[in-house]
């Protein structure tokens, strides 16, 4: 909001300045003669509306001046002066206004480079983890089968050991010993197949958690800007409304000085 108050102090100072030059002012007309169009003030934000219309009717003041006096040279050097402030002022506004719009982009695109590199660190470090995690499961379940393949190896031999004595049974052991390998194999192939699905199924609970989570802290955040935004808008409508009553009475007061000024040219020529 300093922008707003920059342009009222400016806009005062040229009214105090004006009004303390005494005859400057019957180059200038009423408020009443200056219309602002309404399109410009309701698609522009408040502080932009308030700045052009600041500057319209002031510039209007400017460029009319009276009928009566529009022959006086020196006079209408004083209005070519203020009008010549006023375009300097309302240049030197835009220009504010660029170099703020400017630097809050630079800092959007910076925050969000940032953000950007800072998810993706997080979604590799999350990532090593879960396949530190497998590499893990995967080494105790080739121990685990290097201690079967042993414990196998083991049972050969003690079968071959009684091949001489049992070759019926060995056989009949052996192609019971094959079904079960070959159920055993299936059975390891459907366990496999399970823990990697009930993975993925893990890794995208975790991920749509963390997005519901991120979602849910954008939103909270929006509010509050929306809230701050709302505050913001309505302090710039009081401060416009009592700049309004400023201007008012300062019009107020020039009539009166304008009617008085008036009354002692006419007590002067009658003198």
């Amino acid at each position: 909001m300093d922008i707003p108050e920059d342009i009222y102090a400016n806009v005062g100072v040229t009214a105090d300045h004006r009004r303390d030059s005494g005859s400057s002012w019957d180059s200038f007309t009423s408020e009443d003669d200056i219309e602002v169009p309404g399109a410009l003030s309701n698609t522009r934000d408040p502080a932009t509306a308030t700045a052009e219309n600041i500057y319209l009717k002031t510039a209007g003041e400017v460029e009319k001046p009276s009928p009566s006096h529009t022959a006086d040279p020196q006079k209408r050097g004083t209005s070519t002066a203020g009008r010549r402030c006023l375009r300097a002022t309302a240049v030197c506004l835009g220009l504010l206004c660029v170099l703020l719009l400017t630097g809050i982009t630079v800092l959007w695109v910076q925050f969000t480079a940032e953000r950007d590199r800072l998810l993706t660190s997080y979604t590799t470090t999350i990532e090593r983890d879960q396949l530190q995690t497998s590499y893990t499961n995967l080494t105790i379940e080739r121990d685990q089968l290097q201690t079967r393949y042993t414990n196998l190896t083991v049972e050969r031999d003690q079968l071959q050991t009684s091949y001489t004595n049992l070759t019926v049974e060995r056989d009949q052991l052996q192609t019971s010993y094959t079904s079960l390998t070959v159920e055993r194999d299936q059975l390891q192939t459907s366990y496999t197949s399970l823990t990697v699905e009930r993975d993925q199924l893990q890794t995208s609970y975790t991920r749509l958690t963390k997005d519901r989570d991120q979602l849910q802290a954008s939103y909270i955040r929006l509010t509050k800007e929306r809230e701050q935004l709302q505050t913001s808008y309505t302090n710039l409508a009081k401060e416009k409304d009592q700049s309004q009553t400023s201007y008012t009475n300062l019009a107020k007061e020039k009539d009166q000085l304008q009617t008085s000024y008036t009354n002692l040219a006419k007590e002067k020529d009658q003198l």
